[in-house]
């Protein structure tokens, strides 16, 4: 007998998945296309509807990957620096952007030579600007033009950091080597390290203030600019919430502290 299936029936769909754990992945804003990175340096295009693998990139070692706001190119970091730009429905490298000469190698290795953690990158809003981080640096790139336009040397490895609407600036968040190991007693979370933000124009690559704010936050883990680039929103790893005018550096309202801890939250890609 003729075996039937059910048309509202799940079906099984075979995936050949990443052969070790996904550091990263970012929607199409269409929804039709996602990217997956995994800490073997794969970068896999998919057809989100269908659960379809259609293009992989692999032999490049890459180790962050940003979608444009259009959803038509991927921007991705490798190990050494480079950057690639992918058209994402030919699913082909349209440029290649060799690595900042002064820029040290960014990426932190685990087992294997695999990366540990994604390389953060992101083009701003309007798509014009892209940014990467580096182990002492954060390079500025003109996406439209595909050049290198600076590098924003810094004292230890670019975690987080945002990128205003227009593109015009980027906050960072970095570890603090120059105010202490941790915060002060007192402090929610007292046991953590100390870090502090900068703002920088994408234009020069220099800092807008002459000092960082805030002094104390505990661990950056989250940094996102609201829709009008008037406030920056900080979340910490010991759960606090701060708003920031970015043109004074002033803390706008009083610090929130949430019962979960901010580990993820307002990735900009």
């Amino acid at each position: 007998a003729k075996l039937t299936i059910p048309a509202d029936r799940p079906r099984l769909v075979v995936q050949t998945a990443h052969s070790s754990q996904v550091t990263d992945f970012v929607y199409s804003r269409d929804g039709e296309i996602v990217a997956t990175l995994g800490a073997d340096g794969v970068l896999k295009l998919w057809a989100a509807k269908a659960g379809t693998e259609f293009r992989t990139f692999a032999g490049y070692r890459l180790a962050g990957v940003a979608m444009s706001p259009d959803g038509r190119m991927l921007a991705t970091v490798d190990q050494k620096g480079a950057v690639r730009i992918i058209d994402t429905h030919a699913g082909n490298i349209v440029r290649t952007i060799p690595p900042d000469p002064g820029a040290k190698r960014q990426i932190q290795y685990g087992s294997f030579g695999m990366t540990t953690k994604a390389t953060p990158i992101a083009y701003s809003p309007n798509g014009r600007i892209i940014v990467h981080g580096g182990s002492a640096a954060a390079s500025v790139i003109d996406a439209t033009a595909g050049l290198r336009t600076g590098t924003i040397p810094l004292q230890s490895s670019v975690d987080v950091f945002a990128l205003s609407p227009a593109g015009d600036f980027v906050a960072i968040g970095v570890l603090d080597t120059t105010r202490g190991a941790s915060l002060p007693r007192g402090v929610p979370g007292g046991n953590e390290k100390a870090n502090h933000i900068q703002i920088y124009r994408t234009s020069d690559c220099k800092a807008m203030h002459k000092e960082p704010f805030p002094a104390y936050v505990g661990e950056i883990t989250a940094l996102v600019f609201d829709p009008k680039g008037e406030k920056l929103l900080v979340g910490s790893r010991n759960g606090s919430i701060r708003q920031f005018d970015p043109q004074t550096g002033q803390e706008i309202g009083k610090e929130a502290v949430l019962l979960n801890r901010c580990d993820q939250i307002g990735r900009a890609h």
